[in-house]
C-alpha cells in the first residue's frame, strides 16, 4: 500500500530569490522582509492578492496532480514528496515579467537548493491542513 500526501495545489512554476534591496522593508502583508525567514511571494493563492502571512508548503519539481472537483481543485498526489519548507506568503511582487511564479527569500530557496547560486527552480506551493496552521 502506497502512503500518499493529498494537499490542494495553489500555485506551480518556477521560483527565484530575493532579498537585496528588499531587507528590512515592510512586504505586502504589512511585515517587515528579513531574508533569513522561510518566506515567499506570490501573486495569487486562491484568487487572493493580499498575502495571508499563513504557512504553505514549498516543494521543489513539479507535482504528480489529480483533479477532484468535488474537493475543490487540484490536488498533490505524491508517494514520495520531494524535498519541501514550510514557509509563509507575506509579499508580492513584479517578477512574473520574468516568467516566475514565486519568489523565495534567500533562506527559503537555500533551504531548497542547498545554495544560493543555482538561479532558478520549479516549484508548488501547497495549502497546509488546518492541524498545520498556526496562527501567531
Amino acid at each position: 500500500m502506497i502512503n500518499c500526501m493529498l494537499t490542494l495545489l495553489v500555485v506551480v512554476g518556477v521560483a527565484g530569490w530575493y532579498g537585496p534591496g528588499f531587507e528590512g522593508q515592510p512586504a505586502r502583508n504589512g511585515k517587515i522582509f528579513d531574508s533569513s525567514k522561510f518566506t515567499f511571494a506570490a501573486n495569487y493563492i486562491d484568487g487572493n492578492e493580499i498575502p495571508d502571512g499563513l504557512p504553505y508548503m514549498v516543494c521543489t519539481g513539479k507535482p504528480v496532480l489529480a483533479w477532484w472537483p468535488h474537493l475543490g481543485g487540484w490536488f498533490v498526489l505524491d508517494d514520495v514528496p520531494p524535498r519541501c519548507i514550510v514557509a509563509r506568503w507575506t509579499d508580492t511582487g513584479s517578477f512574473g515579467k520574468w516568467g516566475r511564479k514565486v519568489d523565495l527569500s534567500k533562506a527559503a530557496f537555500i533551504a531548497l537548493t542547498g545554495n544560493e547560486h543555482i538561479g532558478l527552480i520549479n516549484v508548488y506551493v501547497i495549502k497546509l491542513p488546518p492541524p498545520f496552521l498556526d496562527y501567531s
